[in-house]
């Protein structure tokens, strides 16, 4: 906390333990958060790569991905999926193309 620009006196003497406790958790959530954006990101990079060898730069992995991470999907066709169904229709993605 000392890092976002707390002093280290105010955070010993002046804030009460009620403030401290929500400075640490959002500290933790900023922490998740920010871990989310890089792993997605990077998740994004791989899939356009993937998609630019395997299906010559036409995007459908990463439309895709990113219409299932937004939920897109699930509004159009208004039927609830198993996991199970999800889970192989992304590894399904990236099977190898005869």
């Amino acid at each position: 906390m000392v890092a976002r620009g707390h002093s280290l006196s105010d955070l010993l003497d002046v804030y009460p333990i009620s403030t401290l406790r929500d400075l640490m958790q959002a500290a933790n959530y900023n922490q998740r958060e920010s871990l989310a954006s890089h792993t997605q990101g990077t998740a994004v990079a791989v899939l356009h790569g993937l998609d630019c060898g395997f299906n010559k730069g036409k995007q459908k992995l990463l439309t895709k991905f990113m219409n299932t991470l937004l939920g897109k999907n699930k509004r159009q066709k208004e039927k609830t999926k198993d996991l199970q169904e999800v889970e192989s229709q992304l590894f399904s993605l990236f099977a190898p193309r005869k």
